[in-house]
């Protein structure tokens, strides 16, 4: 008697789509603050120095203030951080350089031009658990989303007029709440700082990846904290005396499988978020439109 044939087992997953350095870059896209620092898996030459910066921010802590939106571009190393006394409160979005190091100046300790390996944002409640209150909405966005005009343009914006474009909102967390930075094939290329060399609101690259978060209905004068952590390559100019390797791209797999390799290991997870599941639905042009970090971590553990 035969015995019957077993069947053929199928892939699972993205994860076998890709090569060692994707799943590297997986790895420190979705622990960019503690993450080992790996070369991107973009599909250009890598020629940079690696570096982690971080930066932080306070929001909504001036007077009878109890909203806010925060909005940062890697790609530009830019953020604007504006609080409101109401969600329709109007204000002209003023943009601010993230990482000082990277500022654009005649000065030979700052690099020429620069691109974001990861990044990621959390953000901490500046009050106690008694008077703790307000929403907090979150999502990856592109860069003139926020409502800022690119050219140094003036557009006014306000916090109601951002959140639609937010797919994840829950109250403001008792810890911390974290999104993670997930970028675009625009966001591959070098790029300089665009705060610190123009000046005026809106610089940036309109189809870049971006992350923004706004809160409302905070208690008036206490606000957040906003923890910004970026890993980028860094190329600096020929005047530094800093020489750069070249080489071809770290990898042969293609970005689409780099992206779908972060969302295949996060979507399944059933971690939960500050008591609230991650509402992980939305998938935009840039990928994830929100990927909760510590669902992330979570799932990197069986990459």
């Amino acid at each position: 008697m035969k015995k019957p044939k077993a069947a053929k087992q199928k892939p699972q997953g993205p994860q076998m789509m890709l090569d060692g350095a994707a799943v590297d870059h997986i790895k420190l896209m979705a622990d960019p603050c503690l993450g080992k620092m790996v070369y991107p898996a973009y599909p250009t030459t890598t020629n940079g120095a690696l570096m982690r910066f971080r930066t932080i921010v306070s929001l909504g802590t001036g007077g009878s203030e109890t909203c806010g939106t925060f909005h940062w571009n890697p790609s530009y190393n830019e953020y604007y951080a504006n609080g409101a006394v109401a969600q329709g409160t109007a204000f002209t979005p003023t943009a601010s350089s993230c990482f000082g190091f990277l500022q654009s100046s005649s000065s030979t300790a700052t690099p020429t031009t620069f691109r974001c390996v990861a990044g990621c944002v959390k953000v901490l409640f500046n009050g106690s658990e008694m008077n703790r209150g307000g929403i907090i909405y979150a999502g990856n966005t592109t860069v003139n989303s926020y409502g800022a005009a690119i050219g140094g343009g003036t557009l006014y914006s306000s916090v109601g007029a951002t959140i639609p474009l937010l797919p994840y909102a829950t109250r403001i967390p008792s810890k911390s709440f974290e999104i993670l930075w997930v970028p675009s094939e625009a966001d591959m290329m070098w790029n300089a700082d665009s705060a610190g060399n123009q000046t005026g609101a809106g610089q940036g690259f309109a189809v870049g990846s971006a992350v923004t978060i706004c809160m409302v209905g905070m208690p008036s004068q206490t606000g957040v904290t906003i923890e910004v952590t970026g890993v980028y390559e860094v190329d600096f100019g020929a005047s530094n005396n800093l020489v750069n390797s070249v080489g071809p791209p770290t990898t042969s797999t293609p970005w689409v499988n780099v992206l779908k390799g972060l969302w295949g290991q996060i979507k399944g997870s059933t971690v939960l978020l500050d008591g609230v599941k991650a509402a992980l639905d939305y998938v935009g042009p840039a990928g994830p439109a929100v990927v909760g970090a510590k669902i992330a971590r979570m799932a990197i553990g069986y990459l």
